[in-house]
């Protein structure tokens, strides 16, 4: 239970001397007190920016995994014509998206490119896409599947390294 103010009965704030005794007082009746010392309030974390809440209207892209995303080609472009047609400034743009000015400069020049979660970022609140799938060529091999499925092949020991990887060798 919280403490209450020795002089008016209110949430106390703090302690501080009154005629020779540390008691607890209020922030209203600290003027009376000589040496005030606040209690120690932990602060509540920061939240989101408001454009960041929530989730939009589930789409193709977000329902691929991340690992399923790139990054596009020409995110720098399409980043720099959504702040246009936003009509945002780059410091608005930072508090909306919760990513630094100089992350902004970076990724309109394209010096810097965006994480995932930075990119998923910019696209709900520009409402562009920066993220697109993985062409089919491109995914990586699941080598585990592919020891399996040559199991037969290679013997009974299975798959190893040497049987999978071709290695070039210097000339």
């Amino acid at each position: 239970m919280p403490e209450e103010c020795h002089i008016c009965g209110r949430a106390a704030a703090g302690t501080g001397f009154v005629e020779g005794a540390r008691v607890a007082l209020c922030r209203d009746c600290a003027d009376y007190a000589g040496d005030f010392k606040a209690f120690y309030v932990p602060r509540p974390a920061p939240r989101a920016p408001q454009a960041l809440r929530g989730s939009p209207l589930p789409t193709e892209l977000q329902r691929l995994k991340d690992d399923e995303l790139e990054l596009r080609d020409d995110y720098a472009r399409v980043f720099r014509e959504a702040m246009e047609k936003k009509g945002w400034k780059k410091e608005k743009a930072s508090h909306e998206m919760n990513i630094t000015v100089a992350e902004i400069n970076g990724f309109e020049a394209g010096r810097l490119r965006p994480t995932v979660d930075q990119a998923k970022r910019i696209e709900f609140a520009l409402a562009c896409k920066l993220m697109v799938p993985v062409p089919e060529e491109e995914k990586t091999v699941d080598l585990e599947a592919l020891a399996r499925e040559n199991a037969g092949k290679l013997g009974r020991d299975g798959a190893s390294l040497a049987s999978i990887v071709t290695i070039k060798k210097k000339k």
